[in-house]
C-alpha cells in the first residue's frame, strides 16, 4: 500500500478563468485591439482591493482543508494576458499609470505578487510556495520559494536559467527537458537521459538547491490510446537518471540493456511499451487478443485522464542510494501495475492538467510521507484526474448512467426526462395545436398546403414572401388539407401527410431546408409560413434545385408556432445519438453487414491548401507564405494550387473516388455560381488511401480573377474561396469540401523575408446515413449524406445564431480590414512615421524660456545646471530647433552658411546616388513625400553640401536620414552647420571612415556592455549565431533615424545633442533590457524580423518612447569601463596580430583572398552577365534606332522637297500677291476717279432738278393765271360761258359748238392744256424716278466702299485661288458703275430735253 500526499496547485495571476465564474469582480476585463470585450476572461484584476481580501480568505480556507506543506501558486504565462486585459483595460492601465509603471505590466505583476505570497504565508507560516519561474526572473521578492524552472528549448538554455535561480538562492525544480509529448524520430529517450538537473555551471552550495525534476505530458493529443507508448520506456529512463547514483547513471550505452530488458517486462505484463531503439525484440509481443481475449477493443489498466486533461508522471528528489526496479508478479489476466521502488526520500506524482509542476520534500517531510501523489487543478481548465488499476475514466460524451444522459440532456436543452419518456410516442394532436406526437416531432393538424414554386435564392426573405403572397391568392379556396409533422432535431425529417387519408405525401430532410419565412402580420398571409428546400444539390454540371413550399394555418398563432419548432430542429441534437452512446451487451451492436436503415456514422476531415508561385530566380514554383490564414501573392506570377483531403476519423475508410477539379473565387460565403474551375494539373492518392491531392494551375491574368491580381491596400484584405467537389466510396451524390482564406497582393517583385510558409488548414464533420431503399439496389451499402459542415461554418453559424440571426443567410464578403495586430505584421515601420506630440504646457514651455534666457545671457555661454533636466523630459517640439543649435553651438555661424552657399555652386560626384536615395528618405512624412517638392530639395542639397565639405568620407546614405531629421525643425543653412558638427565634433564621422575601424571597436563595445548589464541575452546570441552588428549597425549610423518613429527619433537626438556619442550605447542597451523576454523565445530568424519590425512599433506612442529614454538614462555606463574596454579590444587586435602562426596568419589571408577573389568572381560573373545583356540590349536598342534614323532621313528627305516646293509656291504668289496689289491699286484709283465723276454728275443732277422744279411751279402758276383770264372772258359772254363748269372745268355739251369763239381756237387751246398737264405729269414721274436713283447710287456707293476695304484685306491674307475672284469682283462693281453712270446720263438727257 502506498501513502499518497496531494499536493495542491492552484494557478495565478493568470489561468484564472474559472475562478471568476464563482467570483464575479475578480478578474480584469478584457478587450481585443478593436476594444471589443473578450467574453473569457483569464487574468485577475490586481487593482482591486477586494481581490485581495477574496485570495486571502480564500487560501485560508483552502490551507485549511488540505494539510500538506507545499503548494504550486503558478505565475506562469501572465504575459500572455496582459496585453488584451491590462493595458487595454481602461481602468487598469490608468492606475499604472498613476503609480508610474508606464507600459510595463511586470512592475504590475510584481506588485500582485508581492501582496499575493504574504497572504498565503500569513494564512499558515510553515507553507513552502513553489512557483513557475517567470515570478523569480521578474525579482518578485519571495523568500524561501521553490523555483519551477519549464522554459528553454535548448540544454543551455535551461542550465542557464538554473543557475540564475540557485544564485538568487531558491530552491529549484526542472522540468524542461523531460516534456513527453515532443516525439521526435529515433532513440529520443537518450536526450531525456542525458539531463542533469545540476549540470550547470555553479557552486557546490547552489547544486545543493536543487531538488530534482519532473517529467510531464501535455495531453491535448493523448488519451487512452497513445498515454502509455509514449510514457514507457522513456519514462524508465527519466526514473534512473533521478533516482540511480549518478555515478552508475551516466552512460547511456550501458542503460541500453536495462531499458531494453524492462520494456520487455512491461510487454509481457500487457503494457504497449514503445521500442527503445531499433532492434528491439522481445520474446513476448504485446497482443490485444491476447491479453485481452475477452475485449475487442480493450481499455488497457493503467492511469488514464479525460479528453481536457494532460498526463505528468512527476519524479522528484535525488539521493544517494537510488534505484528502479519493478514490482515482481506473474503473468496474468489481470496483470498488475509496474510500480517503481524508490528509496524513502523519493516521491512520485501522477498530476492531472496542466503543463509544469513538481514537488519535493526536505527531509523533515519525507519521514511523513516518503511516497507522494500529487493532483494538480488548474483554475481555468477545469482538470479532472483519477488513478485506477482496471476500467479507465471514458469520456463524458459516453456515459455510463441514466444521471449522466439527464445531465448531458439538461445541457442540450432537452427536458430532463428518463430514457424511456425520451424516446416513447404519444398519439397525434386533434385541435390543431402543435403537440409531441414523439420526442422527436411536433403535428401540427389544422393546415393547408398551397403548393411549391422554384426559387432562385432560397436564402432570399424577400423572394420567399413574394411566393407566399402569390399562393395564397392563387390557392384561396382550394387549398389541400395536410397534417405537419416538425422533427425536433436537425438529424429529423419533416413529413406531409394528407389528412383525409393521412398518407404521406412528401418529405423533407430538415439539414436540407435553407431557411423558413412567416407572412408579415399586416397582410392577408400572416397566418402562413413557407420553407425553402434544396431538392438536388449541384454537380459539375447541374445547377441545383431550390423549391419553395408554402403552408397556411386554419389559426394564425399557429404560423409563429411552427417557426419556432423549425428553429428548435435546426438547433438541437438528437436524443437517438445520445442513447446510441450508451454501453450496452454485445448483441445490440451492428456490423456494417447488418446495418440499420437511417443508422448514423460521423466522420471528420482536414483539408490542407497550399499555393505555390512561379518563382523565375529559381525555375520553378515555390511556396507562398501564410500567415493567420492569409496568403501573401504577387500578382501576374502563375500560380499552382494545391489541396490535400485526409480522412481522420470514421467507422470506415471514405476514400476518394473521383474528382471534378478545384474551383477558385475571391470572396467567401459564395453560390455555387461564383465560382470558376482551374485548369487541373494532376489528382490522386497519396502514400496513405484517406489522403487525396488535388493540384490544378490557376492563371491571374484570367479576367475571372482580376480581384485576386491587383495590389491590395496595406489596410486591407480579400477574401478567398478554393473549393474541390468529390465522390466518396459509398455516397453518390458529391461533396464540396470549401477551404476560406484570406490573401493580400503585392506588386510582382515584391520580396518576402523571414516568412512562414504553411498551410491553411479546415476541418470537416460528414455524417451518413444507409439509403432507405439500398437492400432493392445493387449497392447494399450506399449511404446519403445528412450533414456537412466545416469548423468555420460551424462557429460562424454559431455566431449568428447567438445574434438572433438565420445561419443560412450570410451575406457575400470580398473586402476585410487588417486587424491591428495584423497590418503590416512582417512589414517594418517607414522612416518618418509617427505623430509628434505639437503640444505643451505652459509650465514646462516657461521653464525653458527661462533656462534659454539665462543660457544666452551667460558671457560664456555655459549649460545651464537645470538643462540636463529638462532634456530628459523631452524638448518641447516648437523649440526644438533653436535648442539644437544651441547644443551643437552653432546658432550664429555666418562663416559656415557662406561656405554652404558656396559648396552649392559646385559639381558633385555623388550627385546620381544622391538624388536616387532621396526619395527613399523619411517617404512617409508629408515634408519628403512629393517627388521634387520643398523637402526633398533641401535635403538634397544638405546631402551635396557634405559631400563636398567632407571629401574623406564623403556621402553616406545613413547621413540623410539624420539630415531629414534636422530639416523637420530648422531651415537648410542651419541644419547644414548642425549636422557638420555632430559628424566631427560628436565623432560620428570615424565611423565612417574606410575599414570602419571604429564602428568594429563600437560593435565590441556594446557587446561588452551587453555580457555585463543583460547576461541572460549574450549566450542566447551565441547559440543562436546572432552577432551585434547584425542589428545595432544601423544604430549607429543613422543614430536610430531610419526605422524608429519620430517621437522616438528625437527624444534620441536631444539626448544625443545633450550627452554625447555614448547615447548610442545607453539606448542600445535599453532596447535591449525591454525586448529581452520576447528576444529569449526567439530563433535566428526570429531576431532578426523582431529587430527589424517588431521593436520599431513598440515606441510610437510617446509615453512608451518617455519610458525608454528614462530607463536608458538611468543606466551607468562609465567611460573608464569603454575606455578599458577600447584597450581590450586594440589589445585584442593586436595579439592576434602578434599570436597568430604566420603560417596560419598566411593561409587566413589566402583563404580571405579567396574568398575575395570568389566574390570578386561572382560579382565578375554577374558583371559580365549583365555585361552580355547590356550589350545584347544595347544591339537590339542600336538595331532600332539605325532604323529609325533610316525611316526619320527618308522623312527629312521627303520633308525638305516639301519645303522646298513650298517656297516655290510662296514666291510664286508674292508675286502674284504683288500683281494682284498693282492690280487693285489701279482698279481703285480708276473707281475713285469713276466716283467722283460720278458724284459730280449726281451734283448736276440734282441742280437740274431744281431748276426744273422752279420752271414746273413757274409755268403752273403761270397756267393757272392765264385760265383765270381766259375763264372771265368768256364768262363776259353769253354764248361762250357754258364751255366751262362750276368747279372751273371744261364742259363738254354741244353749246360748244354755238359759242361766238371759234371752234378751232377753243380746240386748240383745249389740246395745248391737256398737252401742258401731260408734260406736267411726266416732269413729275421723272423727278420722282431721279430722286430713286439718286437713292440708288449712293447705296450703291457705300456698298462699293465696303467692298473695296474687304478687298484690301484678302489681298494681305490670300493667296492663289481666290485671284480670279477678285478679279472678276472687280469687274462686276466696275461695270456695275458704268451702268450706274449711264442711267444718270440718260437722266440728264431725259431732264434736258423738256426743258429744251
Amino acid at each position: 500500500m502506498r501513502i499518497a500526499a496531494i499536493h495542491l496547485s492552484l494557478l495565478s495571476a493568470g489561468h484564472t478563468g474559472s475562478w471568476g465564474l464563482g467570483q464575479p469582480g475578480l478578474l480584469s476585463d478584457c478587450y481585443d485591439s478593436n476594444n471589443n470585450t473578450d467574453p473569457y476572461p483569464n487574468i485577475v484584476d490586481p487593482t482591486q482591493n477586494t481581490t485581495y481580501q477574496f485570495l486571502a480568505s480564500f487560501f485560508s480556507e483552502v490551507l485549511s482543508v488540505f494539510p500538506d506543506n507545499y503548494i504550486h501558486l503558478g505565475g506562469d504565462e501572465v504575459l500572455t494576458y496582459t496585453q488584451n486585459c491590462w493595458l487595454n483595460n481602461p481602468k487598469v492601465y490608468q492606475y499604472m499609470i498613476d503609480h508610474g509603471y508606464g507600459n510595463d505590466t511586470t512592475l504590475l505583476e510584481n506588485e500582485y505578487f508581492n501582496r499575493f505570497l504574504p497572504l498565503v504565508l500569513a494564512a499558515r507560516n510553515n507553507t513552502k510556495i513553489v512557483v513557475w519561474q517567470e515570478v523569480l526572473d521578474n525579482k518578485v521578492a519571495a523568500p524561501n520559494t521553490i523555483a519551477h524552472v519549464w522554459k528553454g528549448y535548448t540544454s543551455d538554455e535551461q542550465m542557464n536559467e538554473m543557475a540564475s535561480v540557485t544564485a538568487a538562492g531558491h530552491l529549484a525544480i526542472l522540468s524542461s527537458c523531460w516534456y513527453l509529448n515532443y516525439i521526435s524520430y529515433g532513440d529520443d529517450w537518450r536526450k531525456y537521459y542525458a539531463c542533469d538537473p545540476t549540470g550547470f555551471n555553479g557552486t557546490d552550495a547552489q547544486k545543493k538547491l536543487v531538488l530534482g525534476g519532473e517529467l510531464a505530458m501535455w495531453g491535448e493529443l493523448v488519451d487512452a490510446t497513445n498515454i502509455l507508448p509514449r510514457m514507457w520506456p522513456r519514462g524508465s529512463s527519466v526514473a534512473e537518471q533521478l533516482w540511480s547514483d549518478r555515478a552508475q547513471a551516466n552512460s547511456a550505452v550501458l542503460a541500453w540493456p536495462r531499458l531494453h530488458e524492462f520494456r520487455c517486462r512491461l510487454l509481457r505484463r500487457g503494457y504497449p511499451a514503445e521500442p527503445p531503439e531499433d532492434p528491439s525484440y522481445c520474446p513476448e509481443e504485446w497482443d490485444v487478443e491476447y491479453v485481452f481475449p475477452n475485449n475487442p477493443t480493450p481499455s488497457p489498466p493503467t492511469a488514464t485522464t479525460t479528453a481536457s486533461a494532460s498526463v505528468r508522471f512527476m519524479i522528484t528528489s535525488m539521493s544517494a542510494s537510488r534505484k528502479l526496479s519493478v514490482s515482481s508478479a506473474s503473468d496474468s489476466d489481470n496483470p498488475p501495475t509496474p510500480t517503481y521502488e524508490p528509496s524513502d526520500s523519493d516521491s512520485v506524482a501522477l498530476e492531472g492538467r496542466g503543463r509544469k509542476t513538481t514537488d519535493k520534500m526536505p527531509e523533515e517531510d519525507r519521514e511523513k510521507t516518503p511516497k507522494a501523489v500529487e493532483a494538480e487543478v488548474d483554475p481555468d481548465e477545469g482538470a479532472n484526474f483519477e488513478r485506477r488499476t482496471s476500467t479507465p475514466t471514458t469520456l463524458p460524451r459516453f456515459p455510463h448512467s441514466v444521471e449522466n444522459l439527464h445531465a448531458l440532456a439538461q445541457q442540450l436543452g432537452e427536458k430532463q426526462d428518463s430514457v424511456e419518456q425520451a424516446v416513447g410516442s404519444t398519439p397525434p394532436a386533434e385541435n390543431g395545436s402543435p403537440e409531441k406526437k414523439e420526442s422527436e416531432s411536433t403535428v401540427f393538424n389544422q393546415i393547408s398546403y398551397l403548393g411549391c414554386s422554384s426559387i432562385e435564392n432560397p436564402s432570399s426573405e424577400k423572394e420567399m414572401l413574394k411566393i407566399v403572397a402569390l399562393m395564397n391568392a392563387e390557392k384561396e379556396h382550394d387549398a389541400i388539407a395536410v397534417t405537419l409533422s416538425v422533427p425536433s432535431s436537425s438529424f429529423g425529417t419533416v413529413r406531409l401527410f394528407d389528412t383525409a387519408t393521412q398518407a404521406e405525401m412528401a418529405t423533407f430532410p430538415v439539414h436540407r431546408i435553407r431557411f423558413c419565412a412567416r407572412g408579415q402580420t399586416e397582410t392577408p398571409e400572416r397566418d402562413c409560413f413557407a420553407l425553402s428546400f434544396t431538392q438536388q444539390n449541384a454537380t459539375a454540371n447541374e445547377r441545383a434545385i431550390h423549391q419553395c413550399h408554402v403552408f397556411r394555418c386554419y389559426v394564425p398563432e399557429a404560423a409563429g408556432k411552427a417557426l419556432l419548432c423549425f428553429a428548435a430542429a435546426f438547433r438541437n441534437t438528437p436524443i437517438s445519438e445520445i442513447r446510441r452512446s450508451l454501453p450496452g451487451p454485445k448483441s445490440n451492436a451492428t456490423s456494417p453487414s447488418t446495418e440499420l436503415t437511417g443508422t448514423e456514422e460521423d466522420y471528420q476531415f482536414e483539408a490542407f491548401l497550399e499555393m505555390k508561385e512561379e518563382d523565375s530566380s529559381k525555375k520553378g514554383y515555390t511556396l507562398c507564405p501564410q500567415e493567420k490564414n492569409c496568403f501573401k501573392l504577387r500578382r501576374g506570377r502563375e500560380k499552382r494550387v494545391v489541396m490535400h483531403l485526409q480522412q481522420i476519423s470514421g467507422p470506415r475508410t471514405l476514400a476518394v473516388q473521383k474528382c471534378f477539379g478545384l474551383l477558385l473565387a475571391a470572396g467567401r460565403n459564395l453560390r455555387q455560381s461564383d465560382m470558376h474551375l482551374l485548369d487541373m494539373q494532376s489528382m490522386g492518392r497519396g502514400n496513405d488511401n484517406r489522403v487525396y491531392i488535388i493540384e490544378a494551375l490557376w492563371d491571374p491574368n484570367a479576367h475571372n480573377f482580376e480581384v485576386l491580381n491587383t495590389e491590395t491596400p496595406r489596410e486591407t484584405r480579400v477574401f478567398m474561396t478554393v473549393a474541390a467537389d468529390v465522390i466518396l466510396a459509398g455516397i453518390d451524390e458529391p461533396v464540396r469540401f470549401n477551404v476560406e482564406c484570406k490573401a493580400r497582393i503585392f506588386h510582382q517583385h515584391e520580396r518576402f523575408w523571414y516568412v512562414t510558409r504553411k498551410a491553411v488548414v479546415d476541418r470537416y464533420f460528414l455524417t451518413t446515413r444507409k439509403v432507405q431503399d439500398a437492400a432493392n439496389s445493387s449497392n447494399s451499402n450506399a449511404r446519403e449524406v445528412v450533414r456537412f459542415e466545416s469548423v468555420t461554418e460551424r462557429e460562424r453559424s454559431m455566431a449568428r445564431l447567438s445574434l438572433g440571426r438565420s445561419p443560412s443567410k450570410m451575406v457575400t464578403q470580398l473586402i476585410h480590414p487588417a486587424d491591428d495586430d495584423e497590418s503590416d505584421s512582417d512589414e517594418p515601420l517607414l522612416s518618418g512615421s509617427g505623430d509628434v506630440c505639437r503640444e505643451c504646457s505652459e509650465d514646462v514651455l516657461s521653464e525653458w524660456a527661462e533656462c534659454l534666457r539665462s543660457w544666452k545671457d551667460e558671457a560664456n555661454k555655459q549649460r545651464p545646471k537645470e538643462l540636463n533636466g529638462l532634456i530628459r523630459n523631452g524638448i518641447p517640439d516648437v523649440l526644438r530647433g533653436e535648442v539644437w543649435q544651441l547644443l551643437a553651438g552653432v546658432q550664429n555661424d555666418p562663416e559656415m552658411m557662406d561656405t554652404y552657399r558656396c559648396l552649392l555652386g559646385k559639381e558633385c560626384p555623388s550627385e546620381q546616388v544622391i538624388l536616387r536615395d532621396i526619395h527613399r528618405t523619411f517617404p512617409a512624412h508629408e515634408f519628403f513625400k512629393e517627388a521634387g517638392g520643398v523637402g526633398q530639395d533641401s535635403l538634397y542639397k544638405i546631402s551635396k553640401a557634405y559631400s563636398l565639405y567632407d571629401e574623406e568620407v564623403g556621402y553616406c546614405q545613413g547621413l540623410s536620414f539624420l539630415g531629414a531629421s534636422l530639416l523637420l525643425h530648422m531651415p537648410e543653412e542651419q541644419a547644414f552647420c548642425v549636422l557638420v558638427k555632430i559628424m566631427f565634433d560628436y565623432g560620428l564621422r570615424d565611423l565612417f571612415k574606410l575599414g570602419f575601424d571604429a564602428l568594429h571597436l563600437r560593435f565590441y563595445q556594446l557587446q561588452r556592455l551587453i555580457d555585463d548589464y543583460i547576461p541572460d541575452l549574450s549566450p542566447h546570441f551565441a547559440d543562436l549565431g546572432i552577432e551585434t552588428h547584425m542589428f545595432a549597425s544601423q544604430w549607429f549610423l543613422t543614430l536610430f533615424t531610419a526605422k524608429f518613429p519620430l517621437q522616438m527619433v528625437f527624444f534620441i537626438i536631444d539626448l544625443f545633442l545633450s550627452e554625447g556619442i555614448n547615447t548610442i550605447f545607453h539606448i542600445s542597451l535599453a532596447l535591449l533590457r525591454a525586448s529581452k523576454k520576447d528576444l529569449l523565445q526567439l530563433d535566428f530568424e526570429g531576431v532578426l524580423k523582431y529587430f527589424r519590425v517588431a521593436l520599431p512599433r513598440k515606441y510610437r506612442t510617446e509615453s512608451n518612447a518617455k519610458e525608454l529614454i528614462h530607463q536608458a538614462v538611468k543606466l551607468r555606463l562609465s567611460h573608464k569601463r569603454l575606455s578599458k574596454y577600447e584597450k581590450d579590444y586594440l589589445a585584442y587586435k593586436k595579439t592576434i596580430e602578434t599570436t597568430q602562426d604566420p603560417l596560419e596568419r598566411a593561409n587566413q589571408e589566402v583563404q580571405n583572398l579567396k574568398e575575395t577573389v570568389m566574390r570578386l568572381e561572382r560579382e565578375n560573373d554577374d558583371l559580365a552577365h549583365e555585361l552580355v545583356t547590356s550589350k545584347i540590349e544595347l544591339r537590339k536598342n542600336l538595331d532600332a534606332a539605325e532604323d529609325n534614323v533610316e525611316s526619320l532621313q527618308t522623312q527629312l528627305e521627303r520633308a525638305t522637297r516639301t519645303a522646298k516646293d513650298l517656297e516655290d509656291e510662296n514666291r510664286n504668289l508674292h508675286a502674284e500677291y504683288e500683281q494682284v496689289k498693282e492690280m487693285c491699286r489701279r482698279e481703285l484709283q480708276k473707281l475713285e476717279g469713276e466716283s467722283s465723276r460720278g458724284q459730280s454728275i449726281i451734283a448736276n443732277y440734282k441742280q437740274i432738278c431744281s431748276d426744273l422744279s422752279h420752271r414746273l411751279e413757274k409755268q403752273q402758276s403761270q397756267h393757272a393765271d392765264e385760265k383765270k383770264i381766259i375763264k372771265r372772258r368768256i364768262e363776259s359772254c353769253e354764248q361762250c360761258s357754258s364751255l366751262f363748269n362750276d368747279d372751273g372745268s371744261i364742259s363738254n355739251n354741244d353749246s360748244k359748238a354755238q359759242s361766238p369763239v371759234g371752234n378751232g381756237d377753243s380746240l386748240e387751246m383745249q389740246a395745248r392744256l391737256e398737252e401742258r398737264e401731260e408734260h406736267i405729269r411726266q416732269i413729275e414721274l421723272e423727278l420722282a424716278q431721279t430722286k430713286l436713283a439718286l437713292v440708288e447710287s449712293q447705296c450703291r456707293n457705300q456698298d462699293l466702299t465696303h467692298h473695296i476695304s474687304a478687298v484690301t484685306s484678302e489681298t494681305e491674307a490670300a493667296r492663289g485661288t481666290w485671284l480670279k475672284k477678285t478679279l472678276s469682283s472687280i469687274k462686276e462693281v466696275s461695270s456695275t458703275l458704268k451702268q450706274q453712270s449711264q442711267s444718270v446720263a440718260n437722266h440728264e438727257r431725259k431732264g434736258s430735253g423738256p426743258s429744251a
